[in-house]
């Protein structure tokens, strides 16, 4: 069960309407439109304006052959313009 302060995180990172693109181990990406703050453990997120997130999801696409992603190394958030 999140706590009261978990909660108000997820409501206003949903109000903001902050996307993003998820990446596990794997090479598997995913993007949301709207991101909340249950991301699974076992994978990086990587938050975005919206409308961003496909070309955020391309790069991250590129890095996953030539570089063993681990998720941990990847949790950040990534500007764009």
């Amino acid at each position: 069960m999140p706590t009261r302060n978990e909660l108000l995180a997820d409501h206003f990172l949903k109000a903001a309407g902050i996307a993003a693109v998820y990446a596990d181990g794997a090479g598997a990406i995913d993007t949301v439109d709207v991101v909340g703050i249950d991301a699974a453990p076992e994978r990086a997120l990587l938050c975005c304006a919206p409308g961003k997130q496909i070309d955020i999801a391309a790069k991250a696409a590129c890095r996953v052959p030539m570089e063993r992603i681990r998720p941990r190394h990847w949790r950040c958030c990534v500007r764009s313009p």
